[in-house]
């Protein structure tokens, strides 16, 4: 495989990293990319004999804690109208983040966080659906889970 260039994941518009860097925690350093991949809190379900189950909604596998559970996209409902992979708010200025949400910090878009998507482009973010098309969409469109939660 060729060496992938991490500029994929940065968006040429996206040239402030002061607020990123500012809220860097110090063991992970700060996250430098434009882009994050559709993510929920892990569920948990509780069965008629009292067994619970976890359960990962979102678009990536977790390996956590003893617990293995892997993203299938065959899972994936209308796969051309989820949201994979979300332009973030990734500044502080106006342009970027308007509704002065906390910035990207993680490689994970929660919209139930919320974390909002980015305006930088005359108010849209590109995102990256299931099925591999990219549109421009609003922060509006984000905060619809029916437009992310893989399996509504």
């Amino acid at each position: 495989m060729a060496n992938a260039s991490s500029k994929l994941f940065r968006c040429p518009l996206d040239t402030d990293d002061s607020a990123r860097i500012a809220q860097a925690d110090g063991v992970n350093g700060p996250y430098l990319f434009s882009y994050s991949l559709t993510s929920y809190n892990l569920t948990t379900t509780v069965d008629a004999a009292g067994n619970s189950r976890s359960a990962d909604p979102g678009m990536s596998s977790v390996f956590t804690g003893g617990q293995n559970l892997p993203f299938k996209m065959a899972a994936v409902r209308n796969p051309s109208g989820k949201i994979m992979l979300a332009e973030e708010v990734a500044s502080n200025n106006g342009s970027d983040n308007p509704t002065g949400a906390a910035v990207i910090n993680d490689g994970r878009w929660m919209p139930q966080d919320p974390d909002p998507l980015t305006a930088r482009h005359a108010g849209k973010a590109d995102v990256t659906f299931a099925d591999g098309h990219v549109e421009s969409e609003t922060s509006e469109f984000g905060e619809n889970i029916t437009n992310s939660e893989p399996d509504l």
